[in-house]
């Protein structure tokens, strides 16, 4: 265990063995958080991972993929990584290679593990989500093609479909939220199909539950809702900001 009081090393059981036969594979320092490892694929592609978790908000992680050797991904130790398909996807907290702090980047996972320097892995650096002073990142799902992330512009729900396709994702639409009315998606089966949970909620709809395509998420059919627990009818949302005392803009919403 490691100070902090969680795992510190990694161990491979082989499944019908003896557990006492588990061999270890990855240890941390006592003084890190915590040490974890796991292996899994990725629609087709194989990754194990390995991760010391160096405080709260830093880790270093390993990789191997495929019959590649283990080796350190080189990014920030702030940053968070995950995978798409073939794609490495950094989340960064601190500016690096001329992103800011809260993009969302991808990157070929076998180019980018071979390059040999800062210049070779930054132009392979596609930005998925880079922030402004009003927009931040909210959370991502997945579907077996696409890539859904959930941003907030302005405290108003903005949700960016990117395909993968061909070795490279595009941008296939964007879907605004009404003002006051924040949706959010799930992915029904991301190794299998393009389907969609579809959540929506505001100030006069109570939370509604329906069924969506990637490609098509504004065509959603509704399965469920909650009672309301007014009469809505002529009751509408509208957004508008207040200057603050240093002169901030701070949105707020007026329900009349």
């Amino acid at each position: 265990m490691t100070d902090s009081g969680y795992p510190r090393s990694v161990w491979e059981w082989r499944r019908g063995t003896p557990l006492a036969e588990a061999t270890k594979v990855y240890e941390g320092e006592q003084s890190d958080v915590s040490v974890g490892g796991f292996a899994y694929l990725d629609r087709g592609r194989r990754y194990e991972l390995r991760y010391r978790s160096l405080t709260f908000y830093t880790s270093s992680y390993e990789i191997k993929v495929g019959e590649a050797a283990w080796a350190p991904i080189p990014i920030p130790p702030d940053a968070n990584v995950g995978t798409f398909a073939d794609q490495l996807l950094v989340t960064l907290r601190s500016a690096w290679l001329g992103h800011p702090a809260g993009a969302l980047l991808a990157a070929p996972a076998d180019g980018f593990m071979g390059a040999g320097d800062d210049a070779a892995r930054s132009a392979l650096l596609t930005p998925l989500f880079t922030p402004t002073e009003t927009c931040s990142l909210e959370a991502s799902t997945e579907t077996k093609n696409y890539l859904v992330l959930s941003c907030l512009d302005n405290v108003v729900t903005e949700c960016r479909f990117w395909r993968y396709a061909d070795g490279a994702f595009s941008l296939e639409r964007s879907l605004k939220g009404e003002v006051g009315l924040s949706p959010s998606f799930s992915a029904v089966d991301a190794e299998t199909s393009d389907d969609l949970w579809r959540t929506s909620d505001g100030y006069t709809q109570p939370t509604t539950l329906s069924l969506a395509a990637a490609s098509s998420p504004d065509a959603a059919e509704a399965l469920k809702a909650l009672p309301a627990f007014y009469d809505a009818r002529g009751v509408t949302t509208q957004q508008f900001t207040a200057a603050s005392a240093d002169g901030t803009a701070v949105p707020y919403f007026l329900v009349s």
